[in-house]
């Protein structure tokens, strides 16, 4: 955590202090850009998209976007041998008890560090935003095989964790396989948080109204409370998540 925390300000200093040496070269003639992020994160993916007006020496923009967290210790099982019912059981994450997403609502700015490159049409720039995080906490549904009372047959229900079904849940020979996406959604429940992020970007080329960048760099989410996302028998949940990523960036300007 302190390397990335190190990695962080190093980011944001040298977008604090490397505009200022290397003005910002963008065109004059453009007002405004729009562009669409497609990330993959040390925790899962992202997809957002910018609004941003163009200034002297850099862009201030708004920024929107929904991304998956999940636990470092998360670990999809699956297994060929036959179940209790005949077929073996579909994958599922075992320990898991909810999955977690986020909507991100922040302001932020960049800027280029260098001039572009007339030969090679690059740019060497920097860019920060930061604002609120709203986590959506989903129910993790898994189908668990039980045995019908006073019967010797055997029965499929697809259920939450609770204190009841608790050792079924966590018995990978009870479990038939993941109950779905479309369970829990109407359970989701909000956490309100914050998040900043700071990146390093690459973008290319020769026409400054077309947008194509590549960014890498941390960025950091933090709420109130601890985040449930698995069984904590089994692992410690956190209430901070610190992700380095990679992302793509597409737009336009005019």
């Amino acid at each position: 955590m302190k390397n990335l925390l190190f990695y962080f300000l190093a980011i944001t200093t040298t977008i604090c202090f490397g505009q200022e040496e290397m003005p910002n070269q963008q065109s004059t003639d453009f007002k405004k850009e729009v562009t669409l992020d497609l990330k993959i994160h040390s925790s899962g993916y992202s997809v957002g998209v910018n609004y941003g007006l163009i200034r002297d020496k850099s862009v201030l923009f708004a920024h929107l976007s929904g991304s998956s967290i999940k636990h470092p210790k998360e670990c999809k099982l699956s297994f060929d041998s036959p179940s209790t019912l005949g077929n073996p059981p579909r994958a599922f994450i075992y320990g898991k008890q909810n999955s977690f997403y986020t909507i991100k609502l922040g302001v932020g700015q960049k800027y280029n560090l260098s001039a572009v490159s007339k030969e090679r049409g690059v740019t060497i720039g920097a860019a920060y935003h930061l604002g609120p995080s709203i986590g959506l906490l989903k129910p993790y549904y898994l189908e668990l095989i039980r045995l019908i009372e006073g019967t010797t047959q055997y029965e499929v229900v697809t259920e939450r964790i609770t204190e009841e079904n608790k050792s079924e849940f966590l018995d990978p020979f009870s479990i038939y396989g993941y109950g779905g996406f479309g369970y829990g959604i109407d359970e989701m429940k909000p956490v309100i948080g914050g998040y900043a992020q700071g990146s390093l970007r690459f973008e290319w080329g020769k026409q400054n109204y077309f947008i194509r960048a590549i960014e890498t760099g941390l960025m950091i989410e933090a709420f109130p409370s601890i985040i449930p996302i698995m069984v904590e028998d089994e692992v410690k949940n956190n209430f901070l998540f610190a992700n380095l990523f990679i992302a793509i960036q597409i737009g336009k300007r005019s």
